[in-house]
């Protein structure tokens, strides 16, 4: 293809135009919890699940998505599952999501992102489970049922032997 220019003429072929079919790639760019940089051994992208004890359970979440022509026109979405009332996907437009407070349990997050063009960009699924704390976990609770009546009855013995002692002075 030849375009008249005021100095003579540029000439481009068809393939170097650039054309914008392709998908965008969406990136988990950080990654914080309570207000710390997550500390892993790889980078945040590469991060496939996440695992946090009870009191680290503030997440913040940044993204970007690869969009060189009109990164502007990127809209992002979300959707957690394990959250009530988040199953559908809802809009962002900040690119980072703030998960406050969650309770123990099990979630999943899913991002997406739609460039200018109108595609769907790859989708990052990241498993979270926050635990929960010892004292709520099922073998504590067992063992402070079977310790406790061991206890009341140690403690009812003592007792008793603590007034037996007491009559018989």
């Amino acid at each position: 293809i030849a375009i008249p220019q005021p100095n003579g003429f540029s000439f481009y072929k068809p393939s170097d135009i650039v054309t914008l079919k392709d998908t965008l790639l969406l990136r988990i760019t950080s990654l914080t919890v309570n207000n710390e940089a997550y500390a892993d051994s790889v980078l945040p992208e590469f991060i496939s699940r996440l695992s946090l004890p009870y009191n680290k359970n503030n997440i913040v979440i940044e993204f970007a998505a690869m969009d060189w022509v009109y990164p502007a026109k990127t809209n992002y979405r979300y959707r957690i599952e394990g959250i009530e009332g988040q199953n559908t996907w809802m809009p962002n437009n900040d690119a980072h999501l703030n998960l406050t407070a969650l309770q123990p349990g099990e979630y999943v997050l899913h991002l997406r992102a739609i460039g200018s063009n109108g595609i769907w960009s790859n989708e990052i699924i990241l498993p979270i489970t926050i635990h929960p704390p010892f004292w709520k976990n099922a073998w504590f609770i067992a063992l402070v049922f079977l310790f406790l009546p061991g206890l009341i009855y140690g403690f009812l013995q003592y007792r008793i032997a603590q007034v037996k002692k007491l009559d018989s002075m």
